[in-house]
């Protein structure tokens, strides 16, 4: 994989050529029918000096002066401009041009009359004859008169090029920058063709780049792919002229088909777009800047394959990768879409974001879209507060979408799965190996609206979630981003949330439920400066053999009001949790659960087999029409409250959170000294009964009132 600076380092000018034309470059050139074309010419050094330029014109070399031939069979040393002017060549005759970069052997067609001049492999003289190119690999874009040299127009030249393809040919884009200014390079309707070049030094982009405009205008895409099959894209650099330049999204209102697509070829201002085709393989491509969607549009198809390719929108308007069936109606398609070990960053230059989002995946409710994302790296995806998706790595809408080992870093999400107003269709995501690292707001943001009745499932398997607890909008009117968080949940959502084996570290909330969830939580660490588990509006919460720890408050807070998105509370729903078998960190003195709502919510708790630190449990029976529970604590910590001698040893006196039998064993004081617990008395007859600890001899000294103790049972 190609860091940024080495395809920076990479985008030079391209290097000119060498002009003397061995033989060897020669064979090379025509391949191995041109070779069989000329085997029996001959060779001498008048060829390889009309080939730099010092030979003499076609008319010397038919007449004599120097041209190698054989007989009535030889080979002409000529040019474009000569081919053009020869009144009567002879049919066994090859005719080599020398121009430079349009190298190649072409003959005499007694039997043509009628194909145009195209400039690469088929050129007319005034007196009508045809000339056409014999070659068998690929057309060469600088054969049609692509000049390549950062600073002319070559969209007419390019579109004779790809006039010239038939299904299964090739064209190459050698080593150059190619401007585009006159329009899309379009390439429709054809099979099992491969465009391709030399990577980032092969450049194809329109003059005038990274000049903002205020409001969106019309401009055309860079290179469109429609109504095509078998197609290869691979080893090209090829980008739009940025924001403003660009405006898909005005064309909603056109019907699907011909009018949407035309209009995003047109008026898009895409670097590539990839329309109503299948089987369509992206290899290798560097993209960047966009007008409107992406920087890859690729809409309405079935069966695409993008490959370590690398985007930057260089804006928070749009996104790197855009997909959808934006351009046409996609029933007949399968709405497949693989990505592996795709990337995209901000750079110098360009912007501080690298877009809107990553990859953003947009289907609709009776057309889903699956996509199975493999490794990549995206960085750096920044939108407004209210932009949808918000800035996140991935983002899923009307969509099946797998992300097996993809890494987002300083991202606002890393995963986003959202809804256009209902959402009916159902859909099925899964989140495997995944890394979301600095998140700026959440990990995994589910904005899903469930009126629609779809069902939904989201599997979360071996990721690390890492947020910055700061939150980004602080200060925002919208409660559900005004605290980061690793896992936010909006609306209600009908559907199962899974977590295995998850780390979720550095947020203020580790799971934050606005609405209902269904969640299933299996051997998973969150660490939390707040709440482990903020949940609103009811639902089931299954959390087994996992490690919870928050700072600052209860691990977990269930209530069975909801929340909207100013805060207010909007209806209620039933509560069902249980926590077993699960490491527990409370911080000091904390409760280990908050429950808030009537008892005709509060269905069942069940809270057992835990290994409880620094907390207690804290529910009133008579609140929840079943509970069950221990008192299973490892250890708590606890402010010492008084001490004193009890004949020749010390008692040590706590308020202790929680009323029920302790069996500590051990007390650690403030400076880490261990000391037996020979006996113990407690006091629990209140919720912050006394508890008094008895340690051998005279240790008053250690055990001064107001340090904070660690109490241990072993």
């Amino acid at each position: 994989m190609k860091t940024v600076a080495e395809e920076d380092a990479k985008q030079t000018k391209p290097k000119r050529s060498d002009p003397m034309i061995g033989r060897r470059k020669l064979l090379a050139s025509i391949g191995t029918a041109g070779a069989a074309l000329v085997a029996g010419s001959c060779w001498d050094g008048s060829l390889a000096a009309r080939a730099t330029g010092a030979a003499p014109t076609v008319t010397g070399s038919v007449y004599g002066g120097g041209a190698c031939m054989t007989g009535k069979h030889g080979t002409v040393v000529t040019t474009i401009a000569e081919l053009r002017t020869m009144p009567a060549p002879l049919a066994e005759r090859m005719y080599y041009v020398a121009d430079r970069g349009r190298e190649g052997f072409f003959s005499f067609e007694a039997s043509d009359n009628s194909s145009a001049d195209n400039s690469g492999t088929v050129i007319v003289s005034t007196s009508g004859v045809r000339f056409r190119r014999r070659f068998d690999g690929a057309l060469n874009v600088k054969w049609f008169g692509a000049l390549g040299n950062g600073s002319t127009d070559d969209t007419v030249a390019i579109r004779l090029a790809i006039a010239a393809l038939r299904d299964g040919n090739s064209l190459y884009f050698p080593t150059g920058e190619y401007i585009v200014d006159s329009g899309c390079l379009l390439f429709r309707g054809l099979t099992n063709v491969t465009l391709f070049g030399e990577g980032v030094d092969s450049w194809i982009h329109p003059s005038g780049q990274r000049v903002p405009l205020a409001a969106p205008t019309d401009y055309h895409t860079s290179v469109a792919i429609d109504q095509c099959k078998g197609m290869v894209i691979r080893d090209l650099r090829i980008e739009s002229k940025g924001e403003g330049w660009g405006s898909t999204n005005a064309g909603d209102s056109l019907e699907r088909g011909d009018a949407r697509t035309s209009f995003a070829i047109e008026k898009g201002g895409h670097a590539l777009l990839v329309a109503r085709s299948t089987n369509i393989t992206v290899a290798n491509v560097t993209g960047r800047l966009c007008g409107s969607k992406g920087v890859f549009h690729l809409s309405s198809c079935g069966d695409v394959t993008v490959l370590d390719c690398f985007a930057n929108a260089g804006s928070s308007k749009y996104v790197l990768f855009a997909v959808n069936n934006w351009c046409d109606d996609a029933t007949n398609r399968s709405r497949t879409y693989r990505f592996f070990d795709c990337r995209g960053w901000s750079e110098p230059g360009y912007s501080d974001r690298s877009g809107k989002g990553g990859i953003v995946v947009e289907g609709d409710e009776t057309m889903v879209i699956h996509v199975d994302i493999q490794g990549g790296v995206f960085r750096d995806c920044l939108a407004d507060e209210g932009a949808t998706p918000p800035g996140c790595a991935v983002g899923a809408t009307y969509a099946n979408l797998t992300a097996d080992g993809l890494v987002s870093d300083s991202c606002l999400v890393g995963f986003y799965a959202g809804s256009r107003e209902t959402h009916s269709a159902n859909t099925e995501h899964a989140i495997i190996g995944c890394q979301f690292l600095r998140n700026k707001v959440t990990g995994i943001m589910l904005d899903i609206q469930a009126a629609g009745g779809g069902t939904h499932r989201l599997t979360v398997n071996g990721t690390v979630i890492q947020t910055n607890p700061e939150p980004y909008w602080g200060q925002s009117s919208d409660f559900g981003v005004q605290h980061t968080s690793g896992l936010l949940n909006r609306h209600p959502f009908n559907g199962n949330l899974h977590l295995s084996h998850v780390t979720m570290l550095g947020a203020e909330y580790g799971v934050y439920a606005m609405d209902a969830l269904h969640l299933e939580c299996l051997a998973t660490m969150i660490r939390a400066t707040r709440h482990g588990c903020l949940i609103y509006g009811g639902g089931t919460y299954e959390v087994n053999g996992s490690d919870i720890a928050s700072e600052l408050a209860a691990p977990f807070v269930f209530q069975t009001d909801n929340r909207i998105s100013s805060g207010a509370s909007e209806g209620t729903g039933p509560l069902r949790v249980s926590i077993t078998k699960s490491a527990i960190d409370c911080g000091l003195d904390q409760s280990l659960i908050s429950l808030i709502g009537g008892i005709t919510d509060l269905e069942t708790v069940t809270i057992t087999n835990n290994i409880v630190r620094n907390g207690y449990v804290n529910i009133e029976p008579g609140t929840i029409q079943t509970v069950q529970r221990d008192g299973l604590l490892a250890s708590t910590e606890a402010k010492v409250k008084n001490s004193g001698l009890d004949g020749t040893n010390t008692f040590v006196e706590f308020n202790m959170p929680k009323d029920h039998h302790y069996g500590y064993t051990q007390v650690v004081n403030e400076s880490g000294a261990v000391f037996a617990i020979l006996h113990s008395v407690n006091d629990y007859t209140g919720i912050r009964g006394l508890y008094r600890a008895i340690v051998e001899g005279d240790k008053l000294a250690s055990f001064a009132v107001g340090s904070v103790c660690r109490l241990v049972g072993l």
